[in-house]
């Protein structure tokens, strides 16, 4: 049987036309209901219908015909019995290679992963990257993209958005930390391959505790509750016989030449401090080296807890930032506890730790609130004058604690933990707690003592807590004056500072105190954690 189709051309493309075709070509059931035609008549097929003006009528028997007849059609035309073509899928298995070449040619799944970093913030402008300058994240990112978790397309200055790095707190120049996270898309072998490979390229300030499966939409910033801090303390320094005017010649520090703590940098004395103590050098000599005779005991402990707790709560923390104005409504932060946790040992001489844990904390802020508590404590100014930081609308001048000091201790996901952390694992600092604490103990304490020890950091500051520095005789009349007239207009860095137009703090968590900032602060913890 022959079936006709329809193909609609237009009066110029009729090229032909159309054949007779005899009755025996006609179906019989069209034969059987229609009068039999003479034998001579022609018959025409059927009418097209209307919509088409101008056809021809092409006969189709087979379909092998078909392709003999038009080639360049069924060489277009797939088989009939031939399955659809696919496109290759790429293969998205897990390849290792304890010999990694970063190969761009060979493909490696990607995975969001959270690591747990530990590291001693001494000879580093900060944690962030910052193009030009000596950051811990730049190393780490160079260290994990060496050990292949990082492909070479991703390894430019670019690839820091690409992967989705982010950082759960952002440490300040000099500061250290223990329980650092930050999150990234990873090419990642066998877990305990990758952690060994990015261990062995990172310098020995830096340690890669442990590396954590999540969630693809995990973020290390946004997803961290909480922040918790440790600032640390030689004793002696709380003796209130021990003065500023004094330090210098009571404190006789050991020289500093040839001493090296394991890290590659050099170390050398704050010049600062090398002219202060100039003078005490002949009396060094002949003199015993000063032993303070103070012994920060319970009594101690509970004092600087009560000065510590004066911080708690929500407050308008201006004074205690940097560029930060009274005005501005990132100034106001919540501080959940702020406790002293007494003494411990380090290379047989006491030291004191002070712990404050909070939502996030600005540009300097933690250690402004230790330099006044510290103040207060030893009876240089007032604890009024702590309070009247807090509350007045004058910029008064903190003192600013040391970053010798203070470390990241832990960040918090108990969110996270609550509602994602079944799908892989909670992410938790006491998982790797022996590496911490072995951390700590072996190369965090020591480098403070040492530093401290050669370099006089703690007491050089102590002897810059004046009246002449800090004016604190006049806090009393700024702050009088700005109850009367308001406070100053904010300087062009404070401004800079201020949140931009639309950003907003929101509550978050079940603690309806407790801020997210949601803004761009410019130089602001914007929620990183402090320093």
């Amino acid at each position: 049987m022959q079936a006709y189709f329809a193909e609609e051309l237009s009066d110029d493309e009729m090229p032909f036309t159309l054949p007779p075709i005899k009755p025996a070509a006609m179906d019989q059931n069209v034969q059987n209901s229609n009068p039999t035609p003479p034998t001579d008549a022609v018959i025409h097929p059927p009418p097209l219908p209307p919509a088409v003006t101008v056809t021809k009528v092409v006969a189709v028997e087979k379909q092998q015909q078909q392709q003999q007849q038009q080639p360049t059609e069924t060489a277009k035309a797939p088989k009939a019995d031939a399955p659809p073509p696919t496109k290759e899928k790429a293969d998205t298995t897990i390849k290792t290679n304890d010999n990694h070449s970063n190969d761009n040619s060979v493909k490696y799944k990607k995975k969001k992963m959270a690591l747990y970093i530990a590291y001693i913030g001494h000879g580093y402008q900060g944690m962030q990257r910052n193009p030009g300058a000596k950051t811990i994240e730049e190393d780490l990112f160079q260290a994990i993209s060496a050990a292949g978790g990082i492909s070479d397309a991703n390894s430019d200055d670019s690839g820091f958005s690409k992967i989705s790095w982010m950082r759960a707190a952002r440490t300040d120049k000099g500061v250290s930390a223990v329980g650092q996270v930050v999150s990234l898309k990873m090419q990642i072998d066998p877990p305990e391959n990758m952690l060994e490979k990015i261990n062995q390229q990172l310098p020995h300030q830096i340690s890669l505790l442990g590396i954590h499966r999540v969630t693809g939409g995990f973020d290390a910033r946004k997803h961290c509750d909480k922040r918790r801090y440790e600032y640390c303390l030689p004793a002696w320094i709380f003796d209130p016989a021990i003065t500023p005017q004094n330090v210098m010649q009571t404190v006789h520090y050991k020289s500093g030449a040839g001493f090296d703590d394991g890290f590659n940098f050099n170390t050398t004395a704050a010049s600062a401090l090398a002219s202060a103590s100039a003078a005490a050098s002949a009396a060094a000599a002949s003199d015993p080296p000063f032993t303070s005779s103070f012994i920060f005991d319970k009594a101690a402990q509970d004092k600087m807890t009560q000065i510590l707790s004066s911080y708690n709560g929500t407050h308008n923390f201006h004074n205690y930032a940097a560029r930060v104005h009274v005005t501005s409504s990132n100034a106001k932060r919540y501080i959940m506890s702020f406790t002293c946790h007494g003494t411990f040992q380090i290379n047989g001489e006491p030291w004191v730790r002070m712990v404050v844990i909070g939502q996030s904390f600005m540009l300097h802020q933690i250690r402004k609130l230790i330099g006044m508590a510290l103040s207060v404590f030893r009876g240089d100014i007032p604890e009024s004058f702590l309070k009247m930081a807090l509350k007045s609308k004058a910029s008064l001048n903190v003192p600013m604690a040391p970053d010798l000091g203070l470390f990241l201790d832990e960040c918090y996901f108990d969110s996270y933990n609550n509602k994602w952390g079944h799908l892989h694992s909670p992410i938790n600092l006491k998982t790797h707690q022996d590496a911490v604490d072995v951390f700590k103990q072996e190369r965090l304490y020591p480098h403070l003592a040492r530093r401290d020890e050669t370099e006089g950091i703690n007491g050089f500051w102590l002897s810059t807590v004046t009246e002449e520095n800090f004016g604190f005789s006049k806090w009393e009349e700024m702050h009088a004056e700005a109850e009367r007239h308001g406070p100053q207009q904010p300087t062009k860095r404070q401004q800079k500072a201020m949140p931009q137009k639309g950003s907003t703090y929101k509550y978050k968590g079940n603690n309806k105190r407790s801020m997210e900032w949601n803004g761009d602060d410019n130089g602001d913890a914007n929620g990183d954690g402090d320093e």
